[in-house]
């Protein structure tokens, strides 16, 4: 409990500040250059980009949606709505959307990341470890992959190959406050 709260202060120390009104204003700009041209794909995907910053996610996604509707291939867009649904724990969602990125940009590491959290939220770990060693796969010394197989691992019970993925990580990105505290946790 004590290291999750260093944890939760040391995240919001780093998160920009950016006052609500700022927020405002530029979801109202961009909601006037929607009017504008309403089938600009990057204005949509910037726009969507704000809501998710403003805490609007069912909002963000619902704009997410429509740049899928103008770029079905974008395996980008569904990346971003399967990030959203992992952050508000609909995995089941998360998955479906990942994978559908995947079916697109099959070379999409980031996708293979979030595939394998949306897979160890439905407690499907051998699935989400097969994800995260994919991402691993696609792009060597992945530190993310890394620290990702060292909490799926963790959560199997098998504290000395989680060790040694955080290890790894740490070693990579000597930085990482999660790796740390995650290590510390075994």
């Amino acid at each position: 409990p004590v290291r999750q709260r260093r944890y939760q202060a040391k995240l919001s120390e780093l998160q920009p500040k950016v006052q609500p009104s700022a927020l405002q204003g530029a979801a109202q700009i961009y909601r006037e250059a929607l009017a504008r041209a309403p089938q600009d794909h990057m204005l949509r995907d910037h726009f969507a980009k704000l809501l998710h910053a403003s805490g609007e996610l069912e909002a963000a996604i619902a704009e997410f949606q429509k740049v899928i509707e103008l770029l079905p291939h974008s395996s980008t867009a569904y990346f971003n709505i399967g990030q959203l649904l992992n952050s508000q724990n609909k995995f089941p969602e998360a998955e479906s959307y990942f994978r559908l990125a995947l079916e697109r940009t099959a070379h999409f590491a980031e996708a293979q990341i979030g595939l394998g959290s949306a897979l160890l939220g439905q407690g499907k770990i051998n699935a989400g470890i097969a994800a995260f060693s994919r991402a691993l796969e696609l792009r060597p010394g992945y530190w993310e992959a890394q620290m990702s197989l060292g909490q799926a691992w963790h959560r199997q019970g098998n504290l000395e190959k989680a060790k040694a993925w955080y290890t790894e990580a740490l070693r990579l990105n000597p930085a990482s406050y999660s790796a740390q505290l995650n290590m510390g946790n075994i």
